[in-house]
């Protein structure tokens, strides 16, 4: 895996990036819940409404409970997801060297060039803190760095 997300229920949301899905598991380990992606499982969220919002293969997919993708949107490499409030998506797209924002009609709100982003995570004040390839930065909603530190290595962005 290459994150995990603890779920109010004490379970776990894990991508298993190589298995090529998303599992939800339990704190003695079995496995309650999973959905099979067409590749490389990255990120995954669980969403106020209990479906789960997942990056894998070429694909951003929303996936209800039952298994059912209800929303999808393809990328080339969707790598760090990060689901906003209203449903938009902020996706870094590793091989496509972008991050953007899309919202549930498909349409990129905002995007931006960088070398292999990581992560990516909306702040309270609307900037983004984004990680990548080499660097780790804040930009504002016009996309003007706030501040950058050099030697990032695909971290992921959080407050």
């Amino acid at each position: 895996p290459l994150n995990a997300r603890p779920l109010p229920n004490g379970n776990v949301l894990i991508p298993e990036h190589t298995k090529n899905r998303v599992v939800e598991v339990t704190r003695d380990h079995k496995v309650v819940w999973s959905h099979k992606m067409s590749g490389l499982t990255c990120d995954a969220h669980r969403l106020p409404n209990g479906n789960t919002l997942v990056a894998g293969g070429k694909l951003v997919q929303e996936v209800t409970p039952e298994g059912k993708v209800i929303w999808e949107y393809a990328a080339t490499l969707p790598y760090g997801i990060e689901p906003l409030p209203g449903g938009n998506v902020i996706v870094c797209d590793l091989t496509a060297n972008k991050v953007f924002e899309v919202n549930r009609q498909k349409e990129i709100l905002w995007s931006l060039d960088e070398p292999r982003p990581a992560d990516a995570f909306r702040l309270p004040s609307g900037n983004t803190l984004i990680t990548s390839s080499v660097r780790f930065f804040e930009i504002s909603p016009d996309r003007k760095v706030i501040w950058e530190q050099d030697g990032c290595r695909y971290g992921t962005a959080r407050r």
